[in-house]
């Protein structure tokens, strides 16, 4: 669990953060911020859906700081959730200011590759996943800030709709093998629709709808289908069986 591990197992996720941030340089650009706007969002947010939504309800005259404040805590209040499961895993070695410089690194992704390790977690080796995966993040930022005013109209439009084809490439596949996960995103959706074509509904402010569709349909999620107790012991041994089952046939082989 060195660095230079950490690094190898980010190289992925560098390379998909790079070009998913070309895009969020070129439509913060587009929406009239200077160069170094989304540039130094990057280097102290680091928060991909963050970011892409707080420039967007910035770039709206209307938008409070009140209605940006929830919006932001709502969007991002998952990575608590993450930090306090790497937490568990993490070496007793790593000290109280390194647990500080790790959650600052904490994504979706970088959680992922770390928590499928099933192993004690050391400060080197989180640090060779996540400061990789934040130089593909804050590299691509500043070549889409760069480039965002000398590319051509047609780029441009293409660029801003890659944020929002992201977000539905990450909730597709989870849709297609989960039944509670549809269920969740359709009720945003229909409420989405809802607030946007409803006369009186479509007045209200695009931050207030994030933070209502996203806690309603979450909160319908968790009262239709808990989780109950033991079905992540369950999910554990399954995993542990596949591995098992995966050793042995590459021993034989």
């Amino acid at each position: 669990m060195t660095f230079k591990t950490g690094a190898r197992d980010a190289v992925p996720i560098a390379l998909g953060y790079f070009a998913v941030s070309i895009a969020f340089g070129v439509a913060t650009v587009s929406y009239g911020f200077p160069v170094w706007s989304p540039i130094i969002t990057s280097l102290s947010n680091y928060t991909g859906s963050g970011q892409a939504l707080g420039i967007q309800l910035l770039a709206v005259s209307s938008t409070t700081l009140l209605e940006l404040f929830v919006a932001m805590l709502i969007i991002n209040i998952r990575y608590s959730l993450m930090s306090v499961t790497v937490s568990q895993l993490l070496s007793p070695k790593v000290t109280l200011a390194q647990r500080f410089i790790i959650a600052f690194g904490v994504t979706d992704e970088n959680f992922a590759v770390a928590v499928a390790k099933r192993k004690e977690l050391t400060f080197s080796y989180l640090m060779g996943v996540e400061i990789t995966a934040f130089v593909g993040w804050v590299g691509g930022t500043v070549v889409g800030a760069l480039v965002g005013n000398v590319l051509p109209e047609v780029v441009m439009t293409a660029f801003g709709i890659a944020l929002p084809a992201m977000f539905v490439a990450i909730v597709l596949p989870p849709c297609r093998s989960s039944k509670p996960i549809s269920f969740v995103v359709l009720i945003s959706v229909a409420m989405s629709c809802a607030f946007f074509y409803i006369p009186g509904l479509n007045l209200l402010s695009k931050g207030w709808v994030y933070v209502i569709c996203g806690l309603v349909s979450a909160g319908v999620g968790a009262l239709l289908f808990p989780i109950k107790d033991g079905d992540e012991e369950e999910y554990d041994k399954k995993e542990k069986t596949n591995e098992e089952e995966k050793t042995s046939e590459e021993g034989s082989v």
